[in-house]
């Protein structure tokens, strides 16, 4: 596996994917949205998924109220 790292948010032109070999490529979902216009058959995307623990939506909902002054939606 060779490595080929972008920052977050790249925008990816065809020149960013010429690696000069034919080997298959792996990208997040998110990237392979933004290559669709010039991807190529071995290119391959990869979902991403998030785990995220209880206590993290709790402090979500917490600070949600809180920016709303108090007021907390029930639908």
């Amino acid at each position: 596996m060779i490595e080929h790292a972008f920052a977050d948010h790249h925008r990816f032109v065809p020149a960013d994917m010429d690696f000069a070999n034919d080997l298959p490529v792996l990208m997040t979902d998110k990237d392979a949205v933004k290559c669709r216009g010039f991807a190529q058959p071995h290119w391959w995307r990869v979902p991403v998924r998030a785990d995220l623990p209880e206590t993290f939506y709790a402090a979500l909902v917490e600070r949600i109220v809180r920016v709303q002054g108090g007021r907390r939606r029930l639908s």
